[in-house]
């Protein structure tokens, strides 16, 4: 099997702290945001999810002390 890697971010562990503040602080906005193009359908509680199990991949790093190497 083959991966295609489109995108790589890198956030070094002392940015974690900054990054999930920043995340947990635009929480609202997302929730209300209309996301256009995407590649399939998707209900808002959906985009919520993966933005909260986003939040809990910096809140893992942050009591890690570790940064996080995203791929998508």
């Amino acid at each position: 099997m083959y991966v295609t890697i489109e995108s790589l971010f890198c956030s070094y562990c002392d940015e974690v702290a900054e990054i999930l503040e920043r995340l947990k602080e635009n929480r609202d906005e997302a929730e209300s945001a209309e996301p256009e193009d995407l590649l399939y359908e998707a209900e808002p509680e959906e985009w919520m999810e993966a933005y909260d199990d986003l939040c809990s991949l910096y809140e893992d790093a942050l009591s890690q002390k570790k940064g996080l190497l995203l791929t998508f």
